[in-house]
Parts: structure tokens; sequence; C-alpha cells
């Protein structure tokens, strides 16, 4: 943390600083698939540098802020932007900015994606949204299925070590 870049990491390594969290026997606990998720904050004139790293899949997803540059082109809020793994990452803030770096090596599998939901084919897409709409993945212990976290509107996000944090309003 700097005064004006705070980087969070939710798993994975940032600058020799190591921490995984991911279930065990996932393909994501497997370090060689060098698994990075890093939640990144940003205030206004603030600049963020990320190195290149080879044979990975690089997302960075813009979830708050005013916006600034990514690798010289303007990005905005609630933006997700591919980039090529193998160059550098500069991102630099207009204002105050907040998003997820997420990079690993290629699964090696298809994938398909319809909603919140990803498999491998269509097939399987189908058959999840069947289970779904049918049992609600083994049933909803809840009255309303439309909210998970009671009636207030919160934003939240929960760490691995447990610690909660929430927007100040």
């Amino acid at each position: 943390k700097t005064d004006q870049v705070e980087v969070s990491i939710i798993s994975g390594e940032y600058f020799r600083t190591k921490f995984f969290h991911a279930p065990k026997n996932s393909w994501a606990a497997d370090e060689a698939n060098q698994v990075n998720i890093l939640l990144v904050k940003m205030q206004k004139g603030a600049k963020f540098s990320y190195p290149s790293k080879t044979g990975l899949n690089r997302s960075v997803y813009f979830f708050e802020g005013e916006g600034g540059m990514l690798n010289g082109e303007m990005i905005s809020n609630k933006q997700a932007v591919f980039v090529e793994a193998s160059a550098e990452l500069e991102i630099s803030s207009h204002g105050e900015l907040e998003f997820l770096l997420l990079e690993a090596k290629p699964i090696g599998e298809p994938v398909f994606q319809h909603g919140p939901f990803v498999m491998n084919s269509r097939e399987e897409i189908v058959q999840t949204i069947t289970d779904y709409q049918r049992t609600q993945f083994g049933g909803w212990k809840w009255k309303r299925d439309d909210m998970t976290h009671g009636p207030g509107l919160e934003r939240f996000a929960k760490y691995p070590d447990g610690r909660i944090e929430k927007p100040q309003i």
C-alpha cells in the first residue's frame, strides 16, 4: 500500500507476497496455474504498474470510480478489459478508481457461458439452468429468492481472512 494505491491480494501473489485461498482440490489452488486475483484501489492521479508475464490470460474489471487510462487508452467505470499478459500493465486514474485484476494460465478446456453460469458446453448450460429452475441448486432455505443478504441493499466484500469491508456512505 502506498498513499495513492492500495493492493489487496485475494488469492495469488503480488511482489513476492503470497496468499493462496482456493479449495485445496481445485485447479486454482495449484500454484503452477499462477492464479492471481488482486483488488486495486487508486486515488486521483495515482499510477499502477504490473509486470508482464508469459502464458497467462489477464482481465481487468473496473467497477468503481471515475475512469482513467489503461495502457494509454481511456477506460470507464463498469468495464471489463481483456489485456495481453505479455505486456506490462500501466493504469493511471483520473479520479478514484477501483478494479479487479484477474490472471491465470489458460484452463485448457472449452468454456461456454450463459448469464452467471459457466460450463464446458451448451448442453451442460441447459442442464444447469434446468437444475436451477427445478431446485435452486438443492433447495433454497429462504422465503424469497430475490435477496441473499436481507432486505437492505448493502454492498460488501468478505476476504479470505474473514475481514469484511463495506463502502463508506
